[in-house]
């Protein structure tokens, strides 16, 4: 069964709601113990890059924002280094979106999972039946074929390996949530990201009207570019991110107001 939450913004709009999965309790300790033995195994073998600050013992938003801080600064201090441009990331549907033969090769790829527990996450995932309940309304059930549940113990983590490769693209961070944050340096004010190549090979949509770009101390009249394909993001003087806004000269006012 799910449920949609609202997010914000027009109530009338199915964008505005995050759906919400209602597990059995013999589901949820399942996914616990399930979940641990994950996290116990990641932790282990150092197999999450640092800069990946969800889900993980020890790092929390002030993390990622010291860090951020810390990037942009060290980028700035470079003589070549004429721009810092900040691009927030957003993935369109992305748990929803997620394809379970592309996760479960990552697990026995790039995470040497075994096969017994391959085979148990992609069961996990597999041959799932959903309805939607809104009020005393309920919808026929349908099958699943795509996605990693929310609201449950287990599909954050695998979204997080999921989305793994990400993490290899220079200079990115990445919280709990999808939404990536990007930075690219170069005396050249046009800037291209790489990752959409990322994006195309998992099969994934990034949210135009979601992703905001923000230049960095910059002073040159020539406004830095970043396209994914043929779309070219709007730019903004304050990104939101963690629950913090950043601004262009990173004084931190806005947050404090």
């Amino acid at each position: 069964m799910v449920i949609p939450i609202h997010k914000g913004g027009d109530t009338t709009l199915p964008n505005n709601y995050r759906p919400i999965s209602l597990l059995p309790i013999l589901s949820k300790v399942f996914e616990k113990i399930i979940s641990q033995k994950i996290r116990d195994y990641l932790d282990l073998n150092n197999l999450i890059l640092p800069r990946q600050f969800g889900f993980r013992k020890g790092a929390s938003t002030e993390h990622i924002i010291f860090q951020l801080v810390d990037k942009i600064k060290h980028l700035r201090s470079r003589e070549e280094s004429r721009s810092v441009t900040l691009a927030a990331l957003d993935i369109k549907k992305a748990f929803d979106c997620v394809r379970h033969q592309i996760l479960t090769d990552e697990l026995k790829n790039l995470f040497d999972f075994d096969l017994s527990a391959s085979i148990l996450i992609q069961n996990y995932l597999e041959n799932r039946q959903q309805a939607m309940k809104i009020n005393d309304h309920v919808s026929p059930t349908c099958m699943i074929y795509t996605g990693v549940p929310q609201g449950s113990g287990l599909g954050p983590l695998l979204f997080i390996i999921f989305i793994h490769d990400l993490m290899k693209i220079k200079d990115s961070f990445l919280f709990a949530d999808p939404d990536c944050l990007l930075l690219t340096s170069n005396e050249n004010p046009s800037q291209s990201c790489s990752a959409s190549e990322w994006y195309d090979e998992n099969l994934l949509v990034l949210n135009a009207d979601k992703t905001d770009v923000m230049t960095i101390y910059h002073q040159s009249t020539d406004t830095p570019k970043i396209r994914f394909e043929s779309v070219e993001f709007k730019h903004s003087s304050k990104i939101k991110y963690v629950g913090v806004l950043l601004d262009e000269i990173l004084n931190f006012k806005p947050q404090v107001k």
